[in-house]
């Protein structure tokens, strides 16, 4: 990563990430958000038209403060409003908005802009990636989930219920992560997901990359926004190699901690963030790499702590091994024919192997007894005097 954090004029961090036939380059300091109008000038050449997307729930102030300083750059702008939340990653919010900038008039050779979180920005690039020859997209994440993924790994798009089933092409030219930004726009359990993410990513990237943010957990303060949105960005390195890795191991190894992860959130719906689940996937998923190969529990115990430390603690289920095993099938059924497990040998050496259904309800059936929602104790109740 190059560059350094600080007061409002100094060097912005800087990462790019290269994937898929993409290179987006990530800014963050205070104040990037002002170079807005630049940046997309700059990639787009001769400026004409661009679409902003602001999710919904974005202030008024701040939408009109982006539409000011793309105005000032020479461009022409209209708004288009993204649904906030899960809502905006389906196929049908997409093709809407595509309607809405087709009906403007915008081609391949003007400009998008999206304001949002994580939802939000994979939206905008599935429209921008899919914009003709693929049109120049500047992203302003409002969390820290949205700076780790929109760069190299956006969420895939929904239909007819099944969620990421269609794929969302990296296209953002480039993000800028302004803490003021961020500030305003995370929500407690958007920062669980980020921090799950941080975690995940690292273990199966880098003995170097756990040490990172290992490191981070015990040194930055939850309220350090820039050095929050230091480890995003090496998150967002660390996430755009695997997935532009020529392995298919290291490609598949971020799928590591989802098959739980997901089959919980079909029980438990919104009681806990996806962040959670995550956490209990990869503390799931490790504990079956300690007993099939070879993985130190030394090892296994370190991410538990790691994990702890961030606050991602253990969600609490009534659930059955049973039922957990086949809402993990059909999760998994529902976007691949091979149900694989990422079972690591060691920090950033993980490779997918089949586990068969004995083993699973083995470790299932452990799972479950140690999430099992406790019974409340009764109070003791203190016996009163009755006044005479």
């Amino acid at each position: 990563m190059e560059g350094a954090a600080g007061a409002k004029g100094a060097s912005p961090l800087r990462q790019a990430i290269s994937v898929s036939g993409n290179r987006c380059v990530i800014l963050a300091s205070s104040g990037i958000r002002e170079r807005a109008g630049s940046e997309l000038a700059s990639a787009v050449g001769k400026p004409r038209l661009a679409a902003l997307l602001v999710e919904e729930g974005t202030s008024a102030e701040r939408a009109e403060e982006i539409r000011r300083l793309l105005s000032s750059s020479g461009f022409r702008t209209f708004d288009v409003a993204i649904p906030a939340g899960w809502a905006a990653l389906s196929l049908e919010a997409a093709l809407d908005v595509a309607d809405e900038l087709a009906g403007r008039g915008l081609t391949p050779d003007d400009g998008i802009v999206a304001i949002g979180g994580m939802e939000a920005l994979s939206l905008a690039s599935w429209v921008a990636g899919n914009w003709g020859g693929k049109a120049s997209c500047l992203g302003l994440p409002t969390t820290l989930e949205a700076c780790i993924l929109a760069s190299g790994t956006p969420h895939n798009l929904s239909a007819a219920g099944t969620r990421g089933i269609v794929h969302c092409p990296p296209a953002f030219s480039s993000l800028l992560a302004d803490p003021e930004l961020v500030t305003e726009g995370e929500g407690e359990r958007s920062r669980q997901n980020a921090y799950a993410l941080m975690v995940q990513s690292a273990f199966v990237e880098s003995p170097k990359a756990f040490d990172l943010v290992i490191s981070s957990s015990e040194t930055v303060a939850p309220d350090d926004t820039m050095g929050l949105l230091s480890q995003a960005l090496e998150t967002a390195r660390a996430r755009g190699r695997l997935a532009s890795s020529t392995l298919a191991s290291a490609r598949r190894s971020l799928e590591m901690g989802l098959p739980l992860a997901r089959a919980l959130a079909s029980r438990l719906g919104e009681e806990y963030p996806f962040g959670s689940y995550l956490a209990e996937g990869l503390r799931f998923e490790a504990r079956l790499a300690w007993q099939l190969s070879g993985l130190d529990p030394d090892v296994v115990f370190a991410l538990d702590a790691l994990l702890a430390r961030f606050g991602l603690e253990e969600v609490s289920c009534a659930l059955t091994p049973d039922e957990l095993l086949r809402a993990m099938k059909d999760e998994t059924a529902k976007l691949t024919n091979r149900r694989m497990f990422i079972l690591p040998r060691a920090v950033g050496r993980a490779l997918p192997e089949p586990v068969d259904d004995d083993v699973l309800i083995q470790h299932l059936t452990a799972f479950c007894k140690a999430r099992k929602p406790k019974r409340p104790s009764r109070e003791a109740v203190v016996p009163v005097r009755e006044s005479e």
